[in-house]
């Protein structure tokens, strides 16, 4: 048999120019589809909300909630004027005579807190609370948890700062409408421990949320690290956690994406960090990849000499997420997490649900505001804003823990005359 030359070439074979052009062609394509997706306003706009949601993220009766605000809001500092749909459905300001739901801005909501809800608000003089949301696996949540824990901790009046250090981005692509640069990460605060962690600090279309970026190039962080520990040994690893402090006077919660992986990103913000929340999905898999995680930490723990009794963390949790409580599957694994870990699982669990990744779908989650739903998806998506509701909540009684202790040291300290 003869062969020719021409048969020798495999004319799927793909050259670096043609791994180019895949990449610059699949980036331009999400580009235009999130136009596609936000059309006619390319920037994402965070909606409005009423009382009622309100009612629901602190889990009170609405007519309560709404009369309990009438009578301490009396004062001009409180009054919120709102807003109404009129006949048409457009938006208008609430006259205060007009019938029908009365919806509110983000930015406002922490008014009506300060009115109803004063002592979910942090304490005067104490600091803001640090909080990674880790896991040794990708598509278990932590991006989705991060986006709605953030969320709902600014419908509970707490102003949150997200920082993203999966270089993955997802909670990036979340978070903004425009391509982020290298130089919008805060690559340069690990790779040569130089900068203000502030100088990275950008504002998102949702009011009270303020984020640092991720970008692909935190990817190379590892090979910096490892220069950086033989110079400085392990002080390395405390840079960027005293980046982390300083903003801690400047929000109420700073939540913490990680990449899927136990590494350098993952452990700095490990030891940034008042407490840990591992979203684990309810598998075989995903239960004996959670050990292999603890287990690697407390190796690199005992390199760096931490000592047993040394206190690490405030509090750490597991969020049950994807679960399927139809399955007696699930069940017996939800089971073998409460066992695995008595006392550090979140009360509410996370179901599988397609309203979720739906909203995923549109650069969101529940609580964004959607142009079109059918009546089945609308139901779901207020149903997974009940849940990831109550499942913030379950996050903010820590919060609120970790404040009381503090304010109560402080008064223990002025007791014993040792306060500065």
């Amino acid at each position: 048999m003869e062969v020719t030359l021409d048969e020798l070439v495999n004319p799927d074979a793909v050259t670096l120019g043609g791994f180019t052009e895949i990449s610059e062609h699949s980036k331009a394509a999400l580009i235009n589809g999130r136009q596609q997706m936000l059309h006619p306003n390319e920037h994402k706009q965070a909606p409005l909300v009423s009382m009622m949601e309100i009612a629901q993220v602190f889990d009170i009766d609405y007519d309560k909630l709404r009369k309990r605000y009438k009578y301490k809001s009396r004062s001009d500092e409180n009054q919120l004027s709102g807003w109404i749909r009129d006949s048409s459905g457009n938006l208008v300001s609430y006259d205060g005579k007009t019938k029908g739901r009365v919806y509110y801005q983000i930015n406002e909501i922490t008014r009506i807190v300060k009115a109803v809800f004063p002592e979910c608000l942090r304490p005067d003089g104490i600091e803001g609370v640090v909080v990674t949301i880790c896991n040794f696996k990708g598509g278990v949540t932590k991006s989705t948890s991060t986006m709605t824990y953030a969320q709902v901790l600014t419908l509970r009046g707490l102003r949150v700062c997200v920082i993203d250090l999966d270089p993955q981005g997802t909670t990036t692509k979340w978070l903004t409408t425009h391509y982020i640069t290298a130089k919008e990460s805060c690559h340069e605060i690990f790779a040569h421990q130089t900068g203000s962690l502030r100088d990275f600090v950008q504002p998102t279309y949702w009011p009270n949320i303020d984020f640092i970026p991720s970008h692909g190039v935190l990817q190379n962080v590892e090979s910096h690290f490892h220069n950086l520990l033989k110079t400085n040994g392990p002080e390395a690893v405390q840079y960027f956690p005293s980046e982390v402090l300083k903003l801690r006077d400047d929000y109420d919660v700073i939540l913490i994406d990680t990449p899927p992986s136990l590494n350098n990103l993952t452990l700095s913000a490990m030891f940034s960090s008042d407490g840990l929340v591992m979203p684990l999905v309810p598998s075989n898999p995903d239960i004996e990849s959670a050990s292999e995680f603890w287990k690697l930490y407390i190796d690199t723990c005992k390199v760096m000499g931490v000592q047993p009794s040394d206190q690490l963390f405030e509090f750490v949790r597991i969020l049950i997420s994807k679960s399927e409580n139809t399955t007696t599957s699930n069940q017996n694994m939800v089971q073998w997490i409460k066992m695995s870990y008595p006392g550090r699982v979140m009360p509410t669990e996370i179901p599988k649900s397609a309203a979720v990744a739906r909203a995923a779908d549109a650069f969101g989650t529940v609580f964004d505001e959607p142009k079109e739903l059918a009546r089945g998806a609308k139901l779901s998506r207020e149903q997974m804003k009940g849940i990831y509701s109550k499942a913030t909540a379950d996050l903010s009684q820590l919060i609120y823990g970790i404040w009381d202790r503090k304010v109560k040291r402080q008064l223990y300290l002025q007791q014993q005359g040792l306060a500065s």
